[in-house]
């Protein structure tokens, strides 16, 4: 509890920190953290510290403080709102809600006549959580809403859509500046999917029309890449462990007649015994890995075939 509690506080003094930083000129900002550094490292001289650690402790403790004084008297004049009547009407919206064991992520999705918006709001225990119909609102009437952070795709250029059958995550390709772009919607569950895709087809005046494809292989393969890897990695590391606390006993922690429970497992069970059975999660991961090379899972692209519905 105790622990977790300290977790919130840092999390909550790490975002005010940055928030006021972010909030400050560049400039002023950059010579007050350099001049902290430099007063930080003098400070440490003057007191006489004898360890290396002590110089970058107050070197760095200087030079936030000094960027934080710096950000507090040179702030950056409020920005006026920005204007959104690009945007057009809201067609739909939905919320996504992750949980940490210190904050609560919020993330607004709406899908408006020409382009996604996700809004972002970190909330920890205590503060407020965010007004969804007010920023819907704001957003119909032209005005960004005051999130933690805001994207913007365009659906200008759009070229298909694609994800994985059973998937919430939506890949959007779109073609602008003669570059290919794109970007993967998480719509929560599948009748958000089916939901957002109508919102596409009413916003841009399209047809989407239906059709798979197998997926790429380094998709198919990634996953199953990492898994094997660390599969190896972990079995391989164990077992040279093993052999190693063999050739080389180590001395039993102070206090304690016998070794390590672990040292004494491992050095029993020897590197053959760790290889044998680490064959298990191996084979796991390479059956995984060939099963992906050779059938590939089908991919649902959504392409447009007309301008009118």
């Amino acid at each position: 509890m105790s622990s977790r509690v300290g977790m919130t506080i840092i999390e909550m003094a790490a975002d005010k920190i940055g928030g006021t930083i972010r909030k400050g000129k560049a400039i002023p900002v950059l010579i007050g953290s350099v001049l902290g550094l430099v007063l930080g490292g003098l400070s440490a001289w003057a007191m006489g510290a004898g360890n290396f650690g002590y110089y970058i402790g107050f070197s760095l403790l200087g030079s936030l403080c000094a960027s934080l004084v710096s950000a507090s008297i040179f702030t950056r004049p409020p920005s006026p709102p920005e204007n959104c009547d690009w945007l057009g009407k809201v067609l739909s919206s939905w919320i996504l809600t992750e949980k940490t064991k210190t904050s609560t992520l919020y993330s607004c999705y709406a899908v408006t006549e020409n382009a996604i918006v996700r809004l972002f709001q970190n909330c920890y225990p205590g503060s407020t959580t965010p007004d969804f119909d007010e920023w819907i609102r704001l957003l119909e009437s032209g005005v960004m809403p005051d999130a933690s952070a805001t994207h913007v795709y365009s659906l200008e250029g759009l070229e298909c859509l694609e994800f994985t059958p059973g998937s919430h995550f939506v890949t959007l390709f779109c073609e602008q500046n003669d570059h290919s772009t794109s970007s993967t919607i998480d719509c929560g569950d599948e009748n958000t999917v089916m939901a957002f895709i109508k919102s596409i087809e009413t916003a841009r005046n399209i047809k989407l029309e239906d059709s798979y494809r197998a997926m790429r292989l380094g998709e198919a393969i990634l996953f199953p890449c990492i898994l094997f890897s660390i599969a190896i990695l972990f079995v391989t590391g164990i077992a040279w462990l093993s052999h190693h606390w063999i050739l080389h006993p180590p001395q039993p922690p102070r206090g304690k007649p016998e070794g390590d429970e672990l040292v004494r497992f491992l050095t029993w069970a020897g590197p053959e015994k760790i290889a044998l059975f680490g064959l298990i999660p191996v084979g796991f991961a390479a059956t995984w890995l060939i099963k992906r090379v050779y059938h590939r899972p089908q991919v649902r692209v959504l392409s447009p075939v007309s301008a009118s519905l």
